[in-house]
């Protein structure tokens, strides 16, 4: 298997009103490098895209990247140049990208130009920030390209930011820095596609958490009440937890519960209620262990957000007596 280390440039509209809502990013450029299972240089890809819906560059891209409207005008249209990409990536490869956007992206593009998808769910790949801030930082944090590379001393003053193939070049670089047993297990899930049925749904283990993808819901009411979107399991032995809270949501949004495994002691629980389209939405769930101190801070949380709901019921329950 090898590793595709992309990136890409993208133009848009200069205003929302003449946005394509099918297309709001046009890729205009692809760049990428080819790396072997043990990390090393093999191959490089790089070519300009023609574009077709957006083909007067926006100001801010232009000043940015660097690619000229005239230049553009020269390339192939997109599905010629995707069609060589996919050549250059083989038959058994895992993307490798900065940040967790030109996954998507580049799926989103395809599905104009209605191109075979990639894959039929989520697509697996490696978020190379993500494995940098978990190699050198806190594994929260995330910066930016420029600033990991001068860390690393990277920066070839010949080789320019903010250019598909420059990009992936650097990232391939910091990728051949962080990969490790342990970054390497911490693959990331791009959700442009959703599991299309209970059975493709994702359940991941990690080193210090697990991660759970539904598929789609019709809305969050019908999401919230079934039953394995809400179950809590332990990270260690997937034994059903004690639960020592109901769920509850400071906004809306991100749902929580905490539970106790008689042997692994407790975890909290965090669903992350997500739109699928316009009409639609999925879960992603993680458990993760819970320190003894951090139990404190989640019981502070939840009454503020019991305390917040009862002043929203309190607000509508007056506002109907007004009327």
């Amino acid at each position: 298997m090898n590793y595709i280390v992309f990136d890409l440039e993208w133009n848009q509209s200069s205003t929302k009103f003449r946005e394509n809502k099918r297309l709001p990013f046009e890729i205009i450029e692809i760049g990428a490098v080819k790396l072997d299972e043990q990390g090393q240089y093999v191959d490089r890809f790089q070519s300009l895209v023609r574009p077709v819906v957006y083909r007067h560059m926006h100001n801010i891209t232009e000043n940015l990247v660097h690619i000229h409207e005239a230049e553009l005008q020269k390339a192939r249209y997109f599905t010629e140049v995707m069609r060589d990409f996919l050549s250059f990536c083989g038959e058994k490869y895992i993307f490798c990208t900065w940040g967790n956007q030109d996954v998507a992206e580049l799926q989103q593009n395809m599905d104009y130009y209605a191109m075979p998808p990639l894959s039929d769910g989520p697509l697996q790949f490696y978020d190379v920030q993500k494995l940098f801030s978990l190699s050198y930082d806190d594994g929260k944090s995330r910066k930016s390209l420029k600033n990991c590379v001068e860390f690393l001393e990277l920066q070839d003053p010949d080789v320019p930011f903010h250019r598909a193939f420059a990009d992936a070049w650097y990232t391939a670089l910091i990728f051949q820095k962080v990969r490790s047993d342990r970054t390497l297990r911490r693959v990331s899930f791009d959700t442009y596609r959703l599991p299309a049925s209970r059975k493709e749904e994702i359940s991941w283990k990690f080193d210090t958490y697990s991660k759970y993808i539904s598929t789609s819901f019709p809305d969050k009411h019908v999401l919230l009440g079934t039953k394995r979107v809400t179950a809590i399991r332990c990270l260690y032995c997937d034994q059903q937890l004690r639960r020592l809270t109901q769920w509850f949501s400071p906004n809306g949004k991100n749902y929580y519960n905490a539970g106790e495994c008689s042997e692994h002691g407790r975890m909290r629980c965090k669903i992350r209620v997500c739109k699928a389209g316009e009409d639609r939405v999925f879960a992603v769930k993680t458990i993760r262990p819970m320190q003894e101190t951090e139990f404190g801070e989640f019981e502070d949380m939840r009454v503020h957000a019991q305390q917040h709901k009862g002043k929203r019921k309190r607000a509508k329950e007056n506002e109907k007596e007004l009327h």
